[in-house]
């Protein structure tokens, strides 16, 4: 029973990071009505770009700059790939975003090289016991860290001039453009 209980935990700390990804898949869709398949070599792109920042600027520095770092590598992938595609059929921009993930995964793990690239324990979390169960920290953190982003995600998108946007144009792109929502900048 034990064992089951730690898989379980084990189990929803992956299952948040997955449900992040699978959030941003989401509100790609629901903004563009296209599955961007580039996503996950941009988070790719990303955690590379953090293994090479930490040691020169720590952990805390690393992942803004990386986030950073990789938006705007993503909004000039828009710009140049995606965005002339738009008015095409939704499976022409799918397969264009397809390319793209083939070409950041080449450049990305031409980086990644053979060596382990250490980051530490940024985290500073260690394994919790709790009667006979052991569970890790880490697996803790990822629910709460997938909680909060969601609950912050809700309130964007329910509260704030931006979110509210990009609601608008998800629904009706012609809509929006006709009550003033740049649907360019919300595709981006």
């Amino acid at each position: 029973m034990t064992e089951l209980i730690e898989s379980l935990l084990r189990g929803l700390g992956t299952g948040s990071v997955y449900a992040l990804l699978a959030l941003g898949f989401v509100i790609i869709y629901k903004a563009t009505r296209v599955i961007s398949f580039a996503q996950p070599a941009f988070m790719l792109a990303g955690v590379v770009a953090v293994t090479y920042l930490t040691p020169a600027v720590g952990f805390w520095a690393a992942v803004p700059l990386a986030a950073v770092g990789t938006g705007l590598l993503a909004l000039g992938v828009e710009r140049t790939a995606v965005r002339p595609m738009v008015g095409r059929p939704a499976f022409v921009v799918a397969i264009i975003t397809l390319g793209v993930d083939v070409a950041v995964r080449v450049v990305v793990n031409a980086f990644i090289g053979l060596d382990v690239r250490h980051v530490g324990d940024p985290w500073g979390l260690r394994t919790l016991t709790i009667g006979p169960v052991e569970v890790q920290q880490r697996h803790l953190a990822a629910v709460v860290a997938a909680g909060l982003l969601v609950a912050g995600l809700f309130a964007f998108f329910r509260f704030t001039r931006t979110g509210l946007a990009m609601r608008a144009a998800a629904l009706d792109q012609e809509a929006a453009l006709a009550h003033g929502v740049s649907v360019g900048a919300v595709f981006a």
